[in-house]
């Protein structure tokens, strides 16, 4: 991948803009912007167990959900996430989100997620939940994400999706 380019992800219509790379860094960050439609979140509770995250709200209005505690980011907002801290975050704007992400160190966050906007190989059916799709598409990250699921749950949500791929026919049993 490259800085400047440009990955949409089809499913949910976000749009990502690679500003900074972990090879052009020398891996001390890396840095995207993110356009995301109303409604978008960022999946479900997860952390990052090496890396500080940090997002400024360009456009639109950001809920920060980050160790049980709420705030609503609007333009020129800042929020950060330390390490290891539980978090999700989604759109509350009455229109699209832009904003500025930064992850330090950078690791593989720039490869993440450009796989996770279909930008590299295979990503799991639409007909998937979004939260186990990035579940799916994280494999392999663990020092980038973990989800914080119960294994039990990812199982039983996978044998859903499983059956509901066999009734629509884009899975043979």
């Amino acid at each position: 991948m490259r800085v400047g380019s440009v990955h949409h992800d089809s499913y949910t219509g976000a749009t990502l803009r690679i500003l900074e790379t972990a090879q052009t860094s020398g891996g001390a960050v890396t840095v995207f912007e993110l356009r995301a439609p109303e409604g978008w979140s960022a999946g479900p509770l997860h952390v990052h167990p090496h890396q500080v995250e940090a997002m400024t709200v360009l456009e639109g209005a950001l809920e920060l959900s980050c160790s049980g505690h709420r705030s609503v980011l609007g333009v020129r907002g800042h929020g950060e996430v330390s390490k290891g801290a539980v978090h999700t975050a989604r759109n509350v704007g009455a229109g699209p989100l832009l904003m500025r992400v930064e992850f330090r160190p950078a690791l593989r966050t720039a490869d993440l997620f450009v796989k996770m906007f279909g930008g590299a190989g295979r990503r799991p059916p639409k007909l998937v939940p979004a939260a186990l799709r990035g579940l799916v598409e994280s494999i392999g990250y663990r020092d980038e994400i973990r989800y914080l699921w119960p294994g039990a749950v990812v199982g039983a949500l996978a044998g859903l999706a499983a059956a509901a791929a066999v009734v629509r026919g884009q899975l043979r049993p």
